[in-house]
């Protein structure tokens, strides 16, 4: 790769060339004259434009709620985990793995947000539970730790279904809540309507505020604002399993080797 470094950049393909990005600094390559792809990497790109299709899809369910620039690796970030996902389904071939509902509790912790994680702003283990009439209750006793210039922080919780199979989502349920940061920490409860049949993916945001001359205005750094999946809460009767892969953030666990279900060769590509 090289550096574009004239006056005018562009993304995308130029003849032979192809411009993008990385960081912000736009870079460029040449397009390959021939690609020999073995029989394994065809199937692995397939699984590949599965777990990238997943990622959209929930990018676009949570985007919608989420105040809080994208932090320009979210794409790649969410990838990494539905890879795994991905690679965790046993019951298929290679080339015709699909997104289980079981293995989604894998993105529970995931940070939205890169440059800070939930736990960097508040000390509190939120918990969550279901009322007789499937709404999805967020309880916290927020302790929030000190964020430069901020006198008030504004807590958001809200729900999502995302259902892969379809390729489809929910609108989202949401409720927020101002805190004063010099306040004594007293529990806050989110009662979220969620009717939904689908996986609940629960996320809690955090944004800072600053009262100046009686008005609050937000305040932008991006370091003292944070965004979680607290929770993926599974259809009823659907038991989850372990999905172990390898974030930026999270001690590394080898990913369980998946046992074969057959012998027999899978069916050509088409």
């Amino acid at each position: 790769m090289a550096r574009q470094t004239g006056p005018i950049t562009f993304t995308g393909k130029l003849g032979n060339l192809i411009g993008y990005e990385v960081d912000g600094i736009p870079l460029v390559r040449s397009m390959p004259t021939h690609v020999e792809r073995s029989y394994a990497t065809k199937r692995s790109a397939m699984d590949f434009g599965t777990a990238s299709k997943g990622g959209r899809l929930l990018r676009r369910a949570l985007l919608g709620e989420l105040e809080i620039p994208d932090d320009g690796k979210l794409v790649n970030r969410i990838n990494k985990v539905l890879q795994a996902i991905v690679k965790a389904d046993a019951h298929h071939f290679p080339g015709q793995r699909s997104i289980l509902t079981r293995h989604l509790p894998a993105l529970t912790g995931f940070n939205l947000n890169k440059a800070t994680k939930l736990d960097q702003l508040l000390t509190f283990q939120p918990k969550l539970t279901k009322d007789k009439d499937g709404n999805i209750c967020v309880s916290v006793t927020p302790s929030c730790k000190k964020a430069k210039g901020a006198t008030h922080i504004e807590i958001k919780a809200f729900v999502t279904g995302v259902d892969f199979a379809k390729a489809k989502y929910t609108h989202a349920a949401s409720e927020s809540k101002l805190i004063d940061v010099q306040a004594a920490p007293e529990k806050i409860e989110f009662i979220l309507s969620y009717t939904g049949k689908e996986a609940a993916f629960v996320v809690l945001q955090v944004i800072p505020f600053q009262m100046v001359n009686g008005e609050l205005t937000l305040l932008q750094d991006v370091k003292y604002a944070a965004a979680d999946i607290i929770g993926v809460m599974l259809p009823d009767k659907t038991l989850s399993v372990e999905v172990h892969y390898k974030p930026d953030t999270r001690s590394t666990i080898p990913l369980r080797k998946q046992p074969r279900s057959s012998k027999k060769k899978p069916p050509p590509l088409e």
